[in-house]
């Protein structure tokens, strides 16, 4: 899963990368253990930034900043345990 993810959110389309971020936020919120979450945050979190500061339309900036919003809960609860 990881590859595509990476692929996706290295596409030029803003459409691949709101869908990327939408599943990388839906299987953040999945996890039970935070802890799970950290090894692939390191490799998606700067491509979910890029992508906040990259997509024109609104709506799927909207998804990327609640997905890197979720990452972050997610790590500072991975911390926390």
């Amino acid at each position: 899963m990881l590859p595509v993810l990476t692929r996706g959110l290295h596409d030029k389309a803003e459409k691949v990368k709101r869908t990327c971020c939408l599943i990388v936020d839906n299987m953040c919120k999945v996890v039970e253990d935070p802890a799970a979450v950290l090894p692939v945050m390191n490799l998606l979190e700067p491509l979910g930034k890029a992508a906040c500061e990259q997509i024109s339309d609104p709506e799927a900036r909207a998804v990327a900043e609640r997905a890197d919003k979720t990452w972050k809960t997610s790590a500072e609860g991975a911390a926390d345990a």
